[in-house]
């Protein structure tokens, strides 16, 4: 959708890259299905490099979410180029000071914390999977249907806590709206200065990590090697660029920058990590591996 993640972050890359290139690239925004509708409309034009999908992690979670038969090898790994982190948000005036009092105060009174959710691919739903099958923890879940209005809703005293990324947590961080307890990462953060990290804590969660919606380019499988090179030769330019490094800078994204093997090892550990969560919880019903999938080492 416009003005979203994936869209901010594929903007900032596209314009670079067309100045590389020599080209224009024009972007079409395509919503449904998690992106599987873009998706499958760049599988559906010819694999000449300029049919050219920009989208996020939806694209590795198609088939063991029933969306749609689209596995990593119907297409190419152009470029990769941030990711973003949960993070656990309160309002500014909560009871909750520390992550700690958080849990304990779910495990005193278990289904009775009201925590913000959307669906069972994103975010707020894997990571508060993750705190349940550590913790024991228990809350009740309210269901919203995007990020920004379950945010409304925790401003709003509609919701106790609610899981956003952390380019969300610093805007209303700095705003003074609410008070971030935990970074559900391996390592800190410069754009959450203070904030602890959960495996600092609790290093069970380092099975889980690194994890978070992640934002790239993609092509045909069909395309040719040479034409995906100079896709990422200019993706890569861009991701080095003013403009891409200011979007980073501004909203903590994380940079990554890969290409190759490196970004195709990326997107099957982080569809790992998503899809043995969601099967090994009963969220889905057919084993990953039906569709390939290994569970992470």
């Amino acid at each position: 959708g416009a003005g979203g993640g994936t869209d901010s972050a594929s903007r900032a890359l596209a314009g670079g890259m067309g100045e590389y290139l020599g080209k224009t690239i024009i972007m079409d925004n395509m919503t449904g299905a998690s992106g599987a509708v873009a998706t499958q409309y760049v599988l559906n034009q010819p694999a000449d490099g300029y049919n050219i999908l920009f989208g996020s992690e939806g694209v590795h979670s198609f088939q063991f979410m029933d969306i749609a038969d689209i596995g990593l090898d119907s297409l190419k790994t152009v470029f990769i180029s941030c990711f973003t982190v949960g993070t656990l948000v309160v309002p500014a005036d909560s009871p909750y000071d520390t992550y700690q009092e958080f849990v304990d105060a779910a495990l005193a009174s278990p289904g009775t914390i009201r925590m913000g959710n959307t669906n069972i691919s994103g975010i707020p739903y894997i990571v508060t999977t993750m705190m349940n099958n550590v913790h024991g923890t228990e809350f009740n879940n309210v269901s919203y249907d995007s990020d920004s209005d379950a945010m409304t809703a925790l401003l709003g005293g509609h919701i106790d806590a609610f899981i956003c990324y952390n380019p969300t947590a610093v805007s209303y961080l700095e705003s003074g709206d609410v008070k971030v307890l935990m970074l559900f990462h391996n390592e800190s953060l410069d754009s959450l200065p203070g904030v602890p990290y959960i495996t600092e804590e609790y290093p069970e969660f380092d099975q889980y990590l690194p994890y978070g919606p992640y934002f790239g380019v993609w092509v045909s499988a069909e395309t040719p090697d040479d034409i995906v090179a100079t896709l990422s030769a200019a993706a890569t330019e861009a991701y080095n660029g003013e403009a891409f490094q200011e979007y980073m800078s501004s909203g903590g994204a994380i940079g990554l920058a890969l290409t190759g093997e490196e970004a195709d090892e990326f997107m099957t550990t982080m569809q790992s990590t998503m899809a043995y969560l969601l099967y090994d919880t009963g969220a889905i019903e057919t084993d990953p591996m039906e569709f390939g999938i290994q569970r992470n080492a």
